[in-house]
């Protein structure tokens, strides 16, 4: 009845207006998609109903385009404290079996058998034409390796498809927060622990903030990527959403000696608003169908906070699997309560304030 009322009282005020898209995420965030007069704009900010009038805005795949051969450090990382003791195995016990994990992204080519019959198309909002397709790979890299049967964290969590970008990698917020109603709104008919990956972002909106606090409220666990412009991550969002899993990027650099040693990703974002780091660089996972290989064959090795990113929603679906009761804020605590603390050299500019407060974690998983 809310909903109704608040959409049939600003439809009054918004004359000459177009009502585009309503939105209900749980119990207190309702929004509309409306496509406003100058006139009419003002008569919503001062309506009574209105919390908040937002533009809307572009957003974007957190990516960085690198390519290499076989590159698998990234899992032989997380399952060991020690930087010296990794090597090409991962270990696991628990592998996501019976947890869902949205991927709200570009889409996946649920047929890449990385998958094995666990990934299935749910919805599109992106306006690309193409609804049932990743048509940019990056969704289906995002995916590989949260639940790939030879690059995945969790090995038999089940992908569902959420699509807000569009081939080129990009879209609008309006796409996005679409995403995360049906991604709450399909997580509760499906009654199973869940958890939702964004490997994008885009300038600081209040309104995506909302939708994600909003969503994690509702028992689904957001895990989203920092951003790749290597600036304070409380400048964008959604990675400024304090109640989402905020990821930066990591990777292995060589000392002066010749040793291995943790570091921030260079392009990586930083900054209190970052909560955990993970693998971000080089790293190897599923693509979609190139014209003269193999269907359903194709790996790609890339970089960027988009791949940090589903190193942790992986790992919160092990969590999930083993504790399927399990809260969004427990599953956080569970993976800060085994994280590898103080390892990674922040590589901070000088003249940046905010990066030396970032938070020192790096994921880990073990069995």
């Amino acid at each position: 009845m809310q909903v109704v009322m608040m959409k049939s009282a600003l439809a009054a005020a918004a004359d000459g207006s177009e009502l585009k898209r309503t939105y209900a995420i749980g119990d207190s965030f309702f929004a509309l998609h409306l496509k406003l007069t100058p006139a009419s704009l003002e008569k919503i900010r001062a309506h009574p109903y209105v919390a908040l009038v937002e533009e809307n805005q572009a957003a974007h795949a957190n990516q960085v385009c690198n390519q290499q051969n076989d590159v698998i450090w990234n899992l032989g990382r997380i399952d060991t404290h020690d930087i010296d003791l990794v090597d090409d195995n991962y270990k696991y016990s628990h592998a996501g079996q019976d947890v869902n994990v949205y991927i709200i992204d570009t889409g996946v080519l649920t047929t890449h058998v990385e998958f094995g019959g666990r990934a299935e198309w749910g919805t599109s909002f992106a306006d690309d034409g193409v609804d049932d397709k990743d048509c940019n790979g990056h969704g289906t890299h995002v995916a590989g390796t949260v639940a790939g049967e030879l690059y995945g964290v969790a090995k038999n969590a089940t992908i569902i498809a959420v699509k807000v970008l569009g081939c080129t990698g990009s879209s609008t917020y309006e796409g996005v927060i679409a995403g995360i109603d049906w991604t709450v709104t399909d997580a509760k008919k499906r009654g199973r622990p869940s958890v939702a990956n964004m490997s994008l972002g885009g300038g600081k909106s209040t309104i995506v903030n909302a939708a994600v606090a909003t969503a994690v409220d509702a028992g689904v666990t957001f895990v989203v990527a920092a951003g790749n412009e290597n600036t304070d991550a409380c400048t964008v969002s959604p990675a400024s959403e304090r109640k989402a899993i905020t990821v930066a990027a990591s990777t292995i650099a060589a000392t002066e000696a010749g040793s291995p040693k943790d570091r921030r990703a260079s392009f990586s974002n930083f900054g209190k608003c970052v909560d955990i780091f993970a693998p971000g660089e080089l790293i190897k996972s599923a693509w979609i169908d190139v014209p003269g290989l193999p269907p359903n064959m194709v790996y790609n090795t890339i970089s960027g906070t988009s791949m940090a990113s589903p190193h942790v929603a992986g790992v919160a679906a092990l969590v999930l699997s083993q504790y399927p009761k399990f809260a969004p804020a427990d599953v956080e605590a569970a993976l800060y309560d085994v994280a590898t603390d103080g390892v990674i050299d922040l590589a901070c500019s000088s003249f940046s304030s905010v990066c030396p407060y970032t938070p020192n974690r790096l994921l880990y998983t073990n069995c």
